[in-house]
């Protein structure tokens, strides 16, 4: 008689064996019996080309017909393409939605910086997808996912849209965890898109801003105004800063005398530390603030000096009936630049802490142009205070024609640049400056100032010695050191911003 291929033991015959061995039942359930007689259930079977075997428990505690039932659901699982192994596990634990979104939140929230975006987060997972909350996570399907977003997908198509892509992000970390598998009932491309319309994309507007042009009057407008939100503004606009970088602010971030502010990282769009070259103007204003110590907040409201709210700068630009935003200054900022200057775009980009869009451009430029920006600042700050204009890139009216490097020796300096060495790291002229451990030195302590002082050997020598040197055949002769000449006399009679602004046009 042929031998049956599913069910061939019996309770009684598990019962009477003995004999350490494995014991088929058929269809990939087998008795196991070991060495010191312990009988236990297990699954064997094959799964692309790999042999994997699932423990079901023992003898004594699983019954042949509860062993026989999970067997059963095992080859249902493998018949469907799904691991035996998941649907075991989401058996044993039994997750639901709702508790591992809860647990993907608390674990993921920390390193979202925006706070904003956490409250988004948790608003849209625990209210609008709360129809999954009772649902295990491998018992969810494409029609239940559809059931919650269909009542959204066409009223509020923007919000839509994320719910289903946070979903998504759940339903793969799940995958991930072994919790559920097979294809994701979120997704959208090649799954959804055949099920729900395409999103009307909706058109951004843009930040209102200020026609640079009309921005000196509106400047002079705002100095009038005795407010703290007022000056916080100003600031803004003199540093193309965005609200949270200035609202933040602390005093410890600021070297008046280096004219650098340094955002940390925390409080920057990009989440990297951002130089600041300040403006005469913008220096102006801090002065006028009285300068503190230590974290205290540098932009303040209300008699007890509690930090700025994030609503103080755009109440002001109500009160006083300008239509625009404070973001719009950054525009503002960017068209002025654009259209009067003659500085590359990248320095420009650069002022405004715009990422790197190219992974390749990102890759190789590690400098952060500080010396450019500088120049482009200094002008910006000008122009919002009224001032007559200097041009910067065809010359610092201060300086005698002589004073400019000619082609030769623009050519020797880079020369001696190029062989430079930082003493503190020796890292050349461009590169960070990086101490022992690796960590990027701050700008007061960069080799970038080291570099500034080229000429420290003619520190000593007065203006007419130094004069005299230049003018000598010998000094023509040697462009290195007719360049470095130059470069000491404008550095004695130029303020330090506008010496900024000629080495950078120097090099």
């Amino acid at each position: 008689m042929t031998r049956r291929t599913l069910n061939r033991l019996t309770a009684v015959e598990i019962q009477n064996l003995r004999t350490p061995g494995k014991y088929a039942d058929g269809g990939g359930l087998c008795l196991i019996i070991s060495a010191n007689g312990l009988k236990r259930w297990s699954y064997i079977y094959t799964r692309h080309r790999r042999r994997f075997e699932l423990g079901l428990g023992t003898a004594r505690d699983v019954t042949l017909a509860a062993a026989r039932a999970k067997a059963a659901e095992y080859r249902e699982a493998l018949a469907a393409d799904k691991d035996p192994r998941s649907v075991k596990r989401s058996a044993e634990r039994r997750v639901t939605f709702g508790d591992y979104a809860k647990e993907y939140l608390e674990l993921m929230s920390p390193t979202w910086r925006n706070p904003k975006h956490v409250q988004q987060w948790v608003m849209t997972v625990t209210k609008y997808a709360a129809p999954l909350h009772k649902r295990l996570l491998h018992e969810i399907t494409t029609e239940d996912v559809v059931r919650v977003l269909r009542p959204r997908w066409l009223v509020t198509p923007e919000t839509a849209d994320r719910l289903r892509g946070r979903i998504e992000k759940i339903l793969d970390s799940a995958k991930a965890m072994d919790l559920r598998d097979g294809d994701n009932p979120a997704r959208w491309r090649g799954h959804l898109d055949q099920i729900l319309p395409p999103r009307r994309k909706l058109g951004r507007g843009h930040h209102a801003a200020l026609a640079f042009d009309k921005l000196p009057s509106f400047m002079d407008d705002l100095r009038r105004r005795d407010w703290g939100a007022a000056r916080a503004l100003e600031f803004v606009i003199l540093t193309a800063a965005r609200t949270k970088e200035v609202v933040g602010a602390r005093w410890s971030e600021f070297d008046l005398g280096e004219r650098v502010w340094t955002v940390p990282a925390s409080r920057m769009k990009a989440g990297r530390s951002h130089r600041v070259p300040l403006s005469a103007q913008a220096i102006s204003i801090l002065e006028q603030i009285e300068p503190k110590d230590g974290e205290a907040p540098v932009f303040t409201e209300g008699r007890y000096g509690k930090p700025l709210s994030n609503m103080a700068m755009p109440m002001i630009l109500r009160r006083l009936g300008k239509p625009v935003t404070v973001h719009g200054f950054r525009s503002t900022f960017r068209d002025w630049a654009a259209e009067t200057t003659n500085f590359p775009n990248e320095v420009c980009e650069m002022a405004l802490a715009h990422a790197i869009q190219g992974k390749s451009e990102a890759a190789y430029r590690r400098g952060d142009l500080f010396l450019k920006r500088r120049g482009l600042m200094e002008q910006w700050g000008r122009f919002c205070s009224g001032a007559a204009e200097q041009p910067v890139v065809g010359g610092l009216n201060a300086l005698a024609e002589g004073l400019y490097l000619i082609e030769e020796e623009r050519i020797a300096l880079h020369g001696l640049l190029s062989n430079a060495r930082c003493a503190l790291c020796g890292s050349g002229w461009g590169d960070p400056c990086r101490a022992t451990d690796d960590t990027e030195i701050d700008w007061p302590h960069s080799h970038d100032r080291r570099f500034l002082r080229l000429v420290e050997d003619w520190a000593l020598a007065s203006d007419s010695e130094l004069g005299n040197a230049l003018s000598s055949s010998k000094a023509g002769a040697q462009p290195p050191k007719a360049a470095i000449l130059k470069l000491e006399i404008a550095r004695r009679s130029l303020s330090p911003p506008a010496w900024i602004e000629y080495l950078a046009m120097a090099v």
